[in-house]
């Protein structure tokens, strides 16, 4: 059904909370957060399924605008958000004694994809980029380039995957994943 398919990868099975941590890590946050609240105050707390009310800023010329939005998710068992703690601390202890840092997530990171664009060489000698191509997948822009809208001289410009949270983390200078290369 729709209302388990946050916790179900394509295949039905579903996820742990290390496996969404990786694969999903927006909806790992929120109903991590709301499965370690029902953890903790399993009297107050007593559904299965949580609800989070989403508030989306958008800024346009009028000033800014806010939607709201809520989404249900459903709730780990109290048994397995233990367990996760549980490792996590004891992962955490183990990087203490060995004097290093854990690896972070993509979520930690800050990630943003890299970012595919066909680029056009312009009447003015400069390259633009061709309305419609930016994409996060690299097959989007070889398709373009395959097919009968590609023109001489377009080309795949590629910007680079940013971790942002890097860039301001505390522990960057320290950071052998950081720091490679």
């Amino acid at each position: 059904s729709r209302l388990a398919s946050e916790r179900d990868d394509m295949r039905g099975r579903v996820l742990t909370l290390a496996e969404l941590e990786l694969s999903y890590p927006l909806h790992f946050e929120y109903m991590f957060e709301l499965s370690v609240a029902r953890l903790f105050a399993p009297d107050l707390i007593t559904s299965t399924r949580g609800r989070v009310l989403l508030s989306i800023t958008d800024s346009n010329s009028y000033g800014k605008l806010a939607e709201y939005s809520d989404k249900s998710y459903t709730l780990y068992p109290t048994e397995e958000v233990q367990q996760y703690i549980d490792n996590k601390l004891s992962e955490v202890d183990t990087h203490i004694k060995a004097n290093t840092l854990p690896e972070c997530t993509p979520m930690q990171k800050g990630y943003i994809p890299p970012e595919y664009k066909i680029q056009r060489l312009s009447k003015s000698g400069t390259f633009t980029t061709v309305r419609g191509t930016k994409s996060h997948n690299i097959k989007d822009a070889h398709k373009f380039l395959l097919s009968d809208k590609v023109k001489p001289g377009d080309r795949i410009h590629t910007i680079s995957l940013i971790n942002t949270n890097c860039k301001v983390c505390e522990y960057n200078s320290i950071c052998e994943e950081n720091n490679k290369g």
